[in-house]
């Protein structure tokens, strides 16, 4: 998936880029930080996911409605830290009692729903933290966005 595109084609709006830094602020006045990962390395397990850790390293995206954790260093902006790093979610994820099957690599917190781990199988995870059990199973990074969209679409919050 390519995260730009996606976001063109979904909740567009204008982007700059500085040095490893991508912000988007969408029309609907949201905004969006993703790093450029400058090495191209991709942390152990998460190359299933492609561009995401590939070309990225990093991302808050939506107005922090989702987290996709940094490979090594917390990501910040005007000296605000905005990103934790997959060590420190795999840390939370674990003093959180959460244990996702197939040894699943959590990488990714959305906001009011819970946590995501991506297993080798390229299964996609999500743990409810307010249920505290395993809510749900998803192929891609898409389908998770996709689906999102889809509620807010149907939201009175978001008019």
């Amino acid at each position: 998936m390519d995260i730009l595109k996606w976001i063109k084609n979904n909740r567009n709006g204008k982007i700059k880029v500085e040095n490893d830094l991508i912000e988007v602020f969408h029309e609907n006045e949201e905004h969006s930080s993703i790093w450029i990962n400058a090495t191209n390395s991709c942390p152990e397990g998460l190359d299933i996911l492609g561009d995401f850790y590939k070309k990225y390293d990093g991302m808050d995206l939506f107005c922090s409605t989702f987290k996709i954790a940094a490979s090594t260093n917390t990501k910040y902006v005007s000296n605000v830290a905005l990103l934790f790093t997959l060590n420190d979610l795999k840390e939370e994820v674990k003093e959180s009692n959460i244990e996702f099957p197939e040894k699943a690599i959590p990488f990714m917190y959305q906001a009011g729903i819970g946590y995501y781990a991506v297993a080798k199988s390229g299964i996609i995870y999500e743990w409810d933290s307010e249920l505290q059990e395993l809510s749900g199973e998803y192929d891609s990074i898409e389908e998770i966005f996709n689906e999102w969209l889809n509620a807010i679409s149907k939201s009175d919050y978001y008019d």
